[in-house]
């Protein structure tokens, strides 16, 4: 895999330099990691990335969609800017949701609207909702509650199947986790489905795999202190749950899941014993991998991401994490690794440099230029922060973007087809539930 100097190096000294430094830090990366960058220069960018499917519920981006960012023209009847125009980065409020909320979901579903379900009202988890409501970008940025959910949850799962459906699953109201699974319509509400067969959970994970036939559930826990390594399948056409899917080697809580090369990578998480610092691989067809790979850092409540683009193209990018819980016994991470996602590649994984900030419940979105855009979290002191950094698939390092007006943790970042991103909730330093949005444009 060759290396593409950013478009950013151009004629003129300043730039000749910083195209150097570009390609000496590459250069040196895949010398120590040749696992990693091929050196057989097939090309790897960000077409070549295979379909991601669903990113997890950081809200992230499909990695096999992020293409050529190009010109992407008028962002359409919403009165965004051009797209297309590489302007400064910013923040623009983008309306007012109807629910305050922390621990809920946002899909983006095919026609390009965002559906937020759940949640809680503070970031204690009391208070579990019932509430939807969309959001439309078409309509200057419209929010519209929908009929609610049956059974109140938050830190459950919501994952878009065919039909343009969501399949809601588990979570909690309070300390008590539901087995309790909804199918919603935006178009006419909820219907009830069968409940899991798996021991009830919330903060697990769930993907539509490759086919399009099923999803995927995984880990969470039954309690604030525990971790399960359980998983089940469930049939989109038929509407039933299988078992045989197995086990992953760890338990893990409050895990990131992400869909990467046609494969699932469930990472970190804690059980009754420790934070893991491993990750399990899902291939479809074959089940849970026999061993885990090891991770640099054990942590949980992290995020990860899919790179799009340059020598680590199609790899996963894991960022931030706690250990410990409660204040005054939390170690947060500013520390950053990238997991090898081919076959064959290995499953060490390898160390990146530092973020700025030490954080946990934030999120980590893949943009359509291949970057891993990271928003807000906590502290180890559980205050919310307003801080916002890009990770740069072509520098192979962190830098700084403009912060995000509100400080929040435990929100939702949503990238919408107009490559910006959208951001819901969460909670400030109080906990108490925010009832804003804000939308990022690159």
């Amino acid at each position: 895999m060759r290396f593409v100097v950013a478009v950013a190096c151009v004629l003129g000294v300043q730039a000749v330099v910083s195209c150097v430094d570009v390609e000496e830090r590459t250069s040196r990366f895949c010398r120590e990691h040749p696992e990693i960058c091929d050196a057989e220069g097939d090309d790897a960018g960000a077409h070549d990335g295979g379909d991601a499917g669903d990113a997890g519920f950081d809200g992230g981006v499909d990695a096999g969609d992020a293409g050529d960012a190009g010109d992407a023209g008028d962002a359409g009847p919403d009165g965004g800017p051009d797209a297309g125009d590489a302007g400064t980065p910013r923040w623009d409020p983008e309306g007012t949701p109807n629910t305050a909320r922390t621990g809920h979901t946002a899909t983006l579903l095919a026609d390009g609207r965002v559906l937020v379900v759940g949640g809680f009202s503070n970031a204690s988890g009391t208070g579990a909702l019932t509430s939807v409501e969309i959001y439309d970008s078409r309509n200057g940025g419209t929010w519209t509650s929908l009929p609610p959910l049956q059974v109140a949850r938050g830190e459950h799962t919501a994952t878009l199947i065919s039909g343009g459906k969501v399949l809601v699953v588990g979570g909690r109201s309070g300390a008590t986790p539901t087995k309790s699974v909804e199918l919603y319509d935006p178009a006419s509400g909820t219907s009830p489905r069968p409940d899991l067969p798996i021991s009830a959970r919330a903060s697990h994970g769930a993907v539509l795999l490759p086919d399009g036939d099923e999803v995927l559930v995984m880990g969470g826990g039954a309690n604030g202190e525990t971790g399960l390594s359980n998983s089940a399948r469930y049939a989109v056409l038929g509407g039933t749950w299988s078992t045989g899917s197995g086990s992953m080697r760890a338990e893990r809580n409050v895990l990131s899941v992400t869909m990467v090369l046609n494969r699932v990578f469930a990472v970190g998480g804690y059980n009754a014993n420790r934070t893991e610092g491993s990750y399990d691989v899902y291939t479809p067809g074959e089940g849970w991998s026999i061993a885990s790979g090891p991770l640099v850092e054990a942590r949980h409540a992290h995020a990860a991401a899919v790179i799009g683009q340059g020598e680590l193209a199609a790899q996963l990018l894991v960022t931030g994490g706690k250990r410990g819980d409660g204040a005054g016994s939390v170690i947060a991470f500013s520390s950053t690794e990238v997991i090898p996602t081919e076959e064959g590649s290995g499953n060490t994984s390898i160390p990146l440099d530092s973020m700025f900030d030490a954080r946990f419940a934030h999120t980590a979105t893949t943009l359509k230029s291949g970057d891993v855009l990271v928003v807000g979290g906590s502290d180890a002191d559980y205050d919310s922060l307003s801080t916002v950094e890009l990770f740069d698939s072509n520098l192979l390092d962190w830098v700084l973007r403009p912060a995000i007006p509100t400080a929040r943790a435990g929100h939702t970042a949503t990238l919408l087809d107009d490559g910006s991103v959208l951001v819901i909730g969460g909670h400030g330093s109080n906990g108490v539930a925010l009832k804003s949005a804000e939308r990022y444009w690159p």
